[in-house]
């Protein structure tokens, strides 16, 4: 299963050109959610918030110094605007 999710995550880093010290949002906490988050790192990436409303999911982001943004208790548009100053957003 491994073979199949970690590169749908790595290519998905790769086409939106991640670099260093990218600030980068990943919607969704599954598994391949969980392995672009780790791609975005691996590649660069200064800050990686991921959105989902699955409390398991996003504790497990957590644990991979992943910022987590929880979908039932926030806007997540609005939450990524303020952790990021505005960058990315429209």
């Amino acid at each position: 299963m491994v073979s199949d999710i970690f590169p749908t995550g790595w290519f998905g880093a790769r086409l939106a050109e991640v670099g260093a010290g990218d600030v980068v949002v990943v919607l969704g906490a599954g598994p391949v959610g969980q392995l672009a988050a780790l791609s975005d790192r691996i590649q660069g990436a200064g800050r990686v918030l991921i959105v989902d409303g699955n409390a398991d999911r996003l504790e497990t982001t957590r644990m991979q110094n992943a910022e987590t943004i929880d979908f039932n208790a926030e806007d997540p548009v609005l939450a990524v605007k303020e952790l990021t100053g505005g960058i990315g957003t429209a």
